[in-house]
């Protein structure tokens, strides 16, 4: 295609806009905005409170000067080896749920829960996300679908059940863009 026939191509969609949905020609889709990025001091405040408990309760797997904050974290939590993980202290449960929550980054936030499955189990930690869930704001919310799927590695029945029916509700009844993106598309429900 010439360019001159390519631009006349464009003047023509953008005349039809979304009224062309009508003349048999599919409407225009306007992409999703980005996520709100709000919780980015959240975030940091969040990797402080971990590397201050480390330093605190664990002060032997911390290095002295670490320069990134990610680093030094997961070299003390030991990331990814149950083993190392066995004797973690309680106050890091409630620390490294607000970390996964709070990281943007659905990847990213696996470094937070996988700790949390290792030392406290898969049942507390995905009951500690499906009340994030229920109970938070839309970014803790959403937070709290990313980080849902690195919780369920290993599936709690009861609690996957009770999840599922959250995050369809909240799917439906939340008009928050960043809330919905981040659930999963709802299963169609079987008729009753």
């Amino acid at each position: 295609m010439d360019a001159s026939r390519y631009r006349r191509g464009i003047g023509r969609v953008e005349r039809r806009g979304v009224a062309g949905a009508s003349r048999g020609h599919p409407p225009l889709l306007m992409p999703l905005p980005d996520p709100v990025d709000a919780g980015n001091d959240k975030v940091q405040l969040c990797m402080s409170e971990l590397i201050e408990l480390v330093r605190v309760y664990i002060p032997d797997r911390t290095a002295a000067s670490e320069p990134d904050q990610r680093v030094a974290r997961g070299k003390a939590l030991g990331y990814l080896d149950s083993a190392y993980l066995a004797d973690l202290p309680g106050p890091f449960f409630g620390a490294l749920v607000r970390a996964a929550v709070y990281d943007p980054d659905p990847s990213f936030n696996r470094q937070f829960v996988e700790p949390l499955r290792a030392a406290f189990g898969a049942w507390r930690t995905q009951a500690a996300f499906l009340e994030v869930l229920l109970t938070g704001t839309n970014q803790e919310r959403a937070g709290a679908a990313r980080a849902w799927y690195w919780a369920t590695l290993e599936v709690v029945d009861d609690l996957q059940a009770r999840w599922e029916r959250a995050a369809l509700r909240e799917f439906v009844a939340n008009e928050d863009t960043d809330v919905r993106r981040c659930l999963p598309a709802p299963a169609p429900v079987p008729p009753s």
